[in-house]
């Protein structure tokens, strides 16, 4: 099994940060804005999938150290 890369994740929450910066920029001109609702939907999306990888690394990490 393939460990993650921690950079991985870090660009998730990279992108994740983007959008919910775009999100409060067309929130700032339009309140109600599905656009904005859409972008912090995708961000949430983006941070549940950099847990996941985190999840997964530590878990293969740990696998390898119970092995040694």
């Amino acid at each position: 099994m393939e460990m993650p890369q921690r950079g991985e994740s870090e660009y998730l929450i990279a992108k994740a940060e983007q959008c919910f910066r775009l999100a409060d920029h067309i929130r700032g001109d339009h309140p109600s804005s599905e656009v904005a609702a859409e972008l912090d939907a995708i961000a949430h999306e983006f941070l549940a999938r950099a847990v996941e990888v985190d999840t997964e690394r530590d878990r293969v990490e740990t696998a390898k150290q119970r092995q040694q």
